[in-house]
């Protein structure tokens, strides 16, 4: 049984082969779009400060891309590891789909807010569906 959250918090932004890009665009190529706010994990490297920090062209390449795709899903450039800081953080007792760990520790423990430790794309689905 499907049941309705109030947000998603994105794990799969890590570049982690063409696989997950791949399947990021796909979802955006579909016309898809999150229905619940949406926040995303960190990327592969820094957007911006890539160059400087001596990250290769390809892989700030490919990390830009994945989270360009999620952006055009409709998700918030949020980037972070700790959606929990955020002012959209989830309230007590709200249904959620988060994926990282440490945020689902938090959740549940800290907020109160509920939720599972998802697996990768299991998350942008129940984005994109809204449960």
């Amino acid at each position: 049984e499907l049941i309705p959250v109030t947000s998603a918090h994105i794990d799969a932004v890590t570049y982690i082969g063409p696989g997950g890009l791949k399947f990021a665009r796909k979802l955006a190529q579909l016309g898809g779009k999150v229905k619940v706010r949406t926040t995303l994990n960190a990327q592969s490297c820094d957007r911006r400060r890539w160059k400087e920090l001596g990250v290769d062209a390809s892989l700030a390449s490919n990390a830009n891309a994945v989270g360009d795709a999620y952006l055009e899903l409709g998700c918030e450039m949020s980037f972070t590891c700790a959606p929990y800081l955020l002012p959209s953080a989830p309230r007590k007792g709200e249904d959620i789909v988060w994926g990282e760990s440490n945020a689902v520790v938090y959740s549940n423990s800290v907020i109160g807010a509920r939720t599972e430790k998802y697996a990768d794309y299991f998350d942008i689905c129940a984005a994109v569906v809204g449960c």
